[in-house]
């Protein structure tokens, strides 16, 4: 019984000391940081463009950028796909 309880403590001090060291470096580990971009060409996508989005906060979002195949653009929205798919707006009124 009492090698029992001394295992039982000591693996709970382990996994104490691992959830301390998971807290510590979580942002390391969920967002390494990477200096290393890749372009739309290096990644093979023909029409794309490279854009760069600057926000108020200084920050930048490096991203790609390909113009709609039709000019008019979609029929409708992400945000009318999502009420349609759940039941809900116009869709639902059957309008």
């Amino acid at each position: 019984m009492r090698s029992a309880l001394s295992f039982l403590l000591v693996a709970l001090a382990l996994y104490g000391i691992l959830l301390a060291v998971l807290y510590i470096w979580q942002r390391t580990l969920l967002y390494p940081a990477s200096s290393f971009r890749t372009t739309a060409a290096q990644a093979g996508l023909r029409g794309f463009q490279d854009v760069t989005l600057a926000t108020e906060d200084g920050e930048r979002i490096v991203g790609w950028y390909k113009e709609p195949a039709s000019p008019a653009g979609p029929s409708y929205s992400i945000s009318t796909a999502m009420a349609a798919a759940c039941g809900t707006g116009a869709f639902a009124r059957g309008s």
